[in-house]
C-alpha cells in the first residue's frame, strides 16, 4: 500500500452543502503537525487556537 497523504480542511462558512461536490483546496500554510489529544475538550481548545491563527494569517 502506498503512503497516503491526508489533509483536514476546516470551512468557516456554515450552511454549505458540499455533498457530492468537488472542491479545490489551495495550501498556503501548515498550521501544525498531527497530534493526539487527551480529551475532546483539549481538541476543541486546539481547534479554536488553530482558527485564531488562520484568521490572523489571512487577516479575516
Amino acid at each position: 500500500m502506498k503512503n497516503k497523504k491526508l489533509l483536514e480542511v476546516h470551512l468557516f462558512k456554515k450552511n454549505i452543502d458540499l455533498y457530492n461536490q468537488y472542491i479545490e483546496v489551495f495550501i498556503y500554510k501548515k498550521i501544525r503537525d498531527e497530534k493526539i489529544f487527551p480529551s475532546i475538550k483539549a481538541l476543541k481548545n486546539q481547534i479554536i487556537q488553530d482558527i485564531i491563527q488562520v484568521k490572523k494569517y489571512f487577516k479575516i
